[in-house]
């Protein structure tokens, strides 16, 4: 993971962290639509500390599975614009290619 990906998710872990959400996994849990949205965003903020943490045991598509998942409920919770998710993907994009180079 390079120094973009890593401060991108450090300031998505941030936005959760500042809601008062923890990291919290949540797999097994009967899903309802009626499951709280905090416990979605628990669980999303997990996903982004594995990220933090473990990415290197994570395939390409693993991470960029999750990394979708994860910028999916951001924009719809209301922390992320279409525009800035596009506006940080392009930056990744950007990372990527100066690190190839």
């Amino acid at each position: 993971m390079n120094d973009a990906v890593r401060e991108l998710l450090i300031d998505y872990n941030m936005a959760l962290a500042d809601e008062g959400i923890l990291g919290q996994n949540h797999k097994g849990v009967v899903e309802t639509p009626d499951t709280p949205m905090e416990m979605r965003l628990e669980h999303t903020r997990w996903m982004v500390i594995q990220l933090l943490g473990t990415a290197d045991y994570f395939s390409p598509i693993k991470f960029n599975r999750w990394l979708g998942f994860i910028q999916g409920v951001l924009w719809m919770n209301g922390n992320r614009t279409l525009q800035q998710l596009q506006d940080e993907n392009r930056l990744i994009a950007l990372s990527e290619e100066d690190d190839a180079s």
